[in-house]
């Protein structure tokens, strides 16, 4: 691999694999040979970031990778998501603390691992102060939980009042030649304090 990004303070090719359509959303998921194929596949490509969520197909997707990468965790940065609720009738988002311990911990067991390389807010919570928000990550990083944390679809004010409380490693947004919002501040605000986009 000749030509990396730094992403969580490790190096990662410039295209990772987001996974969600293995497990959900995007018409029927493939076999479970051809999900196990193909994210194997993407590895000895060295495409060695993988993209879950907890909310892809209610923990489908993250018990696809523990399943079909256990004995390669070494060898990718894992990324996973929490904050998104969909529980029939419950929808919504929930980043208190006490929800994203547990989040936390559903996702080392369904992923078979014992760390997250990177672990995301999927959205912002408007109900729960930053401070708390990030004080729940950074207590997962200090007992080597989650390697790091980034969030996703924030603002760049909210950007910058959650790097101010632990340094944040990655935001991830939409963007594309239909949605560039990111350039209304987002992008100019991950350049300024140093966060991957």
């Amino acid at each position: 691999m000749s030509v990396t990004r730094q992403l969580a303070g490790r190096p990662v090719h410039p295209i990772g694999l987001g996974c969600m359509n293995l497990s959900w959303a995007y018409g029927t998921p493939p076999a479970e040979e051809d999900k196990v194929r193909l994210l194997n596949h993407a590895l000895d490509l060295g495409c060695n970031h993988l993209d879950t969520a907890n909310i892809y197909g209610k923990g489908a997707n993250e018990e696809l990778l523990g399943r079909a990468l256990k004995g390669r965790r070494q060898e990718f940065l894992l990324a996973s998501k929490t904050g998104i609720v969909v529980d029939g009738a419950n929808r919504g988002i929930d980043c208190s603390p006490a929800a994203m311990r547990q989040s936390i911990e559903d996702s080392l067991r369904r992923l078979q691992t014992d760390h997250i390389d990177l672990f995301y807010m999927h959205r912002f919570d408007p109900k729960v102060p930053i401070a708390e928000m990030i004080g729940a990550l950074a207590e997962a990083i200090a007992a080597g939980k989650i390697g790091a944390y980034g969030v996703s679809e924030w603002s760049a004010a909210h950007i910058r009042e959650a790097h101010a409380v632990h340094p944040m490693a990655a935001v991830q947004t939409e963007y594309s030649l239909w949605t560039r919002n990111v350039e209304l501040g987002v992008e100019d605000t991950c350049a300024d304090l140093g966060i991957a986009l």
